[in-house]
């Protein structure tokens, strides 16, 4: 974790250069620290789950390449930005979200200035250095041709996953949308993925609310152009609007580490309005322009120490888990349990077992993951009833208190199916940590028959 942790500051470190150059010292001081205590920001720049780090890096290097380009004389900087651009899309197929709203938003903002020094020969050279950094990308959807159409068709066409509805309809994801910026902006998607139950979460999602209603306030007004630039403040609100569209338009978007995309853009555009205000009300003094500005900051600062309470949350349960649990020796021990049984197959019914024991056994074991079953669903009935006849096998799950939300409707798939299937449960000793809470349940299944016929 500390390649992808090192990634996540040199996102921190690129906005603050960007936003520097952009809005000011003082925007990028708002704009990084909302954005460095941000509970989704720092727990997916830990985990890089999505994956998420090495996109933070290209959209906050190439935005600050393209400003010193747009700045300066040089070159290079469109070049290098461009590449950038590349390797972002190389790292994950929804940075598409990304380069079309950057692109939509440069031509709003650069107009006919920015398409005469497109012309120029350097952008020849920064399209080439594009596609060296994408050529991952193009040459995988060239030998798989159908990859894309799967992920917009037959995937679509099924509606359900372990992991929610599926749909094309753009209503329904509207509200999915609205929803998962909630979570994401306020951290409840991941502190409630990773510790299974509620606890306080960020202010930002109401700081974000209030930014957009002081914009509006500043838009009525007839001195708006000596409150905020516009013209910049406008090119951030495109990019994030043109994201949300695209997140509406796609299907699976439905977590946080999609959501994640329109990172850093909120932190931006409430650093630079909220900056704007201040600067407006400080300069005019006064009591009331006082008042204002005290206000503003201190709703930064409830922002910040929310955020700084989340992850404080977060990591007190992590640390007492290593602790508790021991989490790294229990999956060694189950490792070695199944490589000693090299005839047996895994089934996990969980992804962050599938990942770590994969890792682990290299092969020396099949192992199967089961993530698309789903209660009362005669697909996931026949998956499992094909299961069970499987000689050897093992059920793997999280304990109960550490199952993550998304999984329980396996689990209950799974005991639902055994009492259709004709079959019972039977818990797997193995061996364990002295004085810790197991992680972990397996069990492997038998006949209703066989066992009546024992007894």
């Amino acid at each position: 974790r500390v390649i992808t942790s090192l990634l996540g500051l040199g996102g921190l470190l690129l906005t603050y250069f960007f936003v520097k150059r952009f809005f000011g010292g003082l925007a990028a001081f708002f704009a990084v620290s909302l954005l460095a205590t941000d509970i989704t920001y720092v727990i997916l720049n830990r985990t890089d789950r999505g994956p998420t780090a090495i996109m933070t890096v290209c959209k906050t290097g190439a935005l600050f390449l393209f400003l010193l380009w747009w700045q300066g004389k040089k070159a290079w900087p469109l070049v290098a930005g461009a590449f950038m651009l590349g390797l972002g899309l190389s790292d994950k197929l929804n940075f598409l979200h990304f380069i079309a709203a950057l692109s939509i938003a440069s031509l709003l903002a650069g107009g006919k200035v920015l398409l005469v020094r497109l012309r120029r020969p350097a952008t020849f050279g920064a399209a080439l250095s594009f596609l060296i950094a994408a050529a991952p990308f193009f040459y995988f959807h060239a030998a798989f041709p159908s990859a894309f159409r799967q992920l917009w068709g037959e995937s679509v066409s099924k509606k359900s996953t372990v992991f929610g509805e599926v749909s094309a309809d753009p209503a329904s994801n509207l509200r999915k949308i609205a929803d998962l910026a909630e979570r994401t902006l306020s951290g409840r998607d991941e502190l409630g993925w990773i510790l299974g139950r509620h606890v306080a979460t960020s202010w930002f999602p109401f700081v974000l609310a209030l930014a957009w209603a002081i914009l509006l306030i500043i838009l009525v007004s007839p001195r708006r152009s000596e409150i905020l630039n516009l013209r910049r403040v406008t090119f951030i609100a495109v990019i994030m609007a043109v994201i949300l569209i695209a997140l509406v338009a796609t299907p699976h978007a439905r977590f946080s580490n999609h959501f994640f995309m329109i990172y850093p853009f909120p932190h931006i555009f409430v650093a630079a309005v909220f900056t704007g205000a201040i600067s407006r009300a400080f300069s005019r003094r006064g009591p009331l322009a006082l008042a204002a500005t005290a206000a503003l900051s201190v709703a930064i600062g409830l922002t910040v120490f929310s955020n700084l309470r989340g992850l404080f949350e977060f990591h007190r349960e992590i640390a007492a888990d290593r602790v508790d649990r021991h989490w790294s020796r229990q999956v060694d021990l189950l490792a070695d349990f199944l490589r000693s049984r090299p005839s047996a197959t895994a089934v996990c019914l969980d992804w962050g077992l599938y990942s770590n024991l994969g890792f682990l056994l290299r092969g020396e074991v099949r192992l199967e993951e089961r993530l698309d079953l789903r209660p009362g669903d005669p697909g996931s009935l026949q998956n499992l009833r094909d299961l069970f006849l499987l000689p050897d096998a093992y059920y793997l799950f999280f304990a109960p208190g550490l199952e993550e939300a998304q999984f329980a409707c396996v689990k209950e798939a799974f005991h639902e199916a055994l009492g259709v299937c004709g079959y019972r449960a039977v818990k797997v000793s193995l061996p364990s940590v002295p004085q810790t809470r197991s992680i972990y349940e397996v069990v492997q299944v038998e006949p209703l028959a066989a066992r009546r016929a024992a007894d």
